[in-house]
């Protein structure tokens, strides 16, 4: 949870870098969110899950976390010491393999030309 609040509160922040930690609790964090939507939908509403009114919550939580996602990954590709401009792979479906790929590495011990190594939230 306390990643999730990091990546709300660097909402449109590019800069600095993101741990492997921070960018996959996060990841998870919105898919978990994602799936208790789609959950509490089906069990309320199981007629409208695939019409307007269905998709309208899922496609608002997913809108309002777009940017925070944007900016971990950025900053995540920062950590491996790559530059945010390789997100745009993100629009060739077969090349989110890379980007996956990418987001695995483990990041640079060391500091490099995006800043410090992320130290590790106190939970």
């Amino acid at each position: 949870m306390e990643y999730a609040k990091k990546c709300f509160r660097l909402y449109f922040s590019l800069s600095g870098r993101a741990s492997r930690r921070e960018f996959w609790s996060f990841t998870f964090f919105v898919f978990i969110i994602a799936f208790g939507i789609v959950f509490t939908e089906v069990l309320i509403l199981p007629d409208t899950i695939f019409n307007l009114t269905g998709i309208a919550p899922l496609s608002i939580w997913f809108i309002f976390c777009f940017f925070p996602m944007l900016s971990v990954s950025a900053r995540r590709l920062h950590d491996i010491d790559f530059s945010a401009w390789w997100l745009l792979l993100a629009l060739f479906p077969p090349f989110h393999i890379i980007l996956i790929l990418f987001y695995l590495l483990p990041g640079s011990n060391r500091i490099n030309s995006y800043g410090e190594e992320p130290k590790a939230a106190t939970i």
